[in-house]
């Protein structure tokens, strides 16, 4: 990364796959693409409305059948080359309690067999205060199968947090440990110098830090022009470390800081301007003064 126009690096610490790597060189960022990232596990956090009707009769959930379920959820689950699935999840209530108890149907890409294992059932109970039971708070996908070629998959889902109360149904939060491919799309720079990048798939990541660098007498430092320094004897040997540590300073990005340009070079470029100037006008004056004497014959 470039830190003037003059083409100064930004010095930092690298990362790999978003941990830092230690040392210090100049920054580069690489990782423009986000590799996908297969689900293994996914929170759901609903409120399923104890209030409502039992379904009759003893049948099974049917997806095709809205009588024989109460609600339905469906969120995406991704696999190892980052193609999206959807994983439905239908909730039967079969018994007002106490305990309330609950039958779930799990489909993935709406199909209950076909090609693996693509669906499965579980039960859920609630104590008498509206949450969910330990025992029973979730399932496990397994030995799932892609016809995209990807890698099979193992789904942990979680309904931890959910309750019954009487109200109306609701999913309150899902979560998610997998994504597809993403595209970095825009860069972000924290008060500690942190490099995060964000992608279009949501994901955010660390790419480096920019490091910081003091020494013990900064006055004693070398100029050697477009407002670079370089350490001398008097200013002792450069400090480099972390922003925020070992007494340097934090960062403040898309901040306009005050002037810091180099006064006698600016102060030169400004006479250089002002005679160029003074000559164009010279030569205007002139030009003018034997138009006039022209006239004048």
């Amino acid at each position: 990364m470039r830190a003037d126009a003059a083409g100064g690096q930004l010095i930092g610490t690298p990362a790999v796959s978003g941990k830092l790597t230690g040392g210090s060189g100049p920054l580069q960022i690489t990782q423009t693409t986000l590799q996908p990232t297969a689900s293994s596990g996914v929170g759901i956090q609903l409120n399923l409305n104890s209030s409502a009707t039992p379904v009759s009769g003893s049948g099974g959930i049917n997806p095709t059948d809205p009588s024989s379920y109460n609600f339905t959820t469906t969120s995406s689950v991704y696999d190892s080359l980052g193609n999206s699935h959807l994983l439905t999840t239908y909730y039967q209530l079969t018994s007002g309690g106490p305990p309330p108890t609950w039958n779930v149907l799990w489909t993935v890409n709406g199909t209950t067999a076909s090609g693996g294992i693509t669906s499965g059932t579980t039960t859920l109970s609630f104590g008498e205060g509206g949450s969910i039971s330990s025992g029973t708070s979730g399932f496990t996908a397994a030995g799932l199968t892609w016809a995209d070629g990807a890698s099979g998959s193992s789904i942990t889902v979680s309904f931890n947090g959910s309750t019954d109360y009487s109200a109306p149904f609701a999913v309150n939060n899902v979560t998610n440990d997998g994504y597809g491919v993403g595209q970095l799309s825009n860069l972000s720079i924290d008060p500690s110098g942190i490099v995060f990048g964000r992608y279009s798939n949501g994901q955010s990541q660390i790419l480096g830090q920019i490091t910081l660098t003091n020494f013990k007498a900064p006055q004693g430092l070398q100029r050697v022009g477009n407002n670079y320094y370089v350490s001398t004897y008097q200013s002792g040997q450069p400090l480099t470390g972390s922003p925020q540590s070992a007494g340097l300073g934090s960062l403040q990005a898309s901040a306009v800081e005050q002037s810091n340009v180099d006064l006698s070079t600016q102060l030169v470029n400004l006479i250089v301007a002002q005679q160029a100037y003074q000559a164009n006008a010279q030569t205007i004056k002139t030009q003018n003064q034997v138009v006039q004497t022209l006239l004048t014959l």
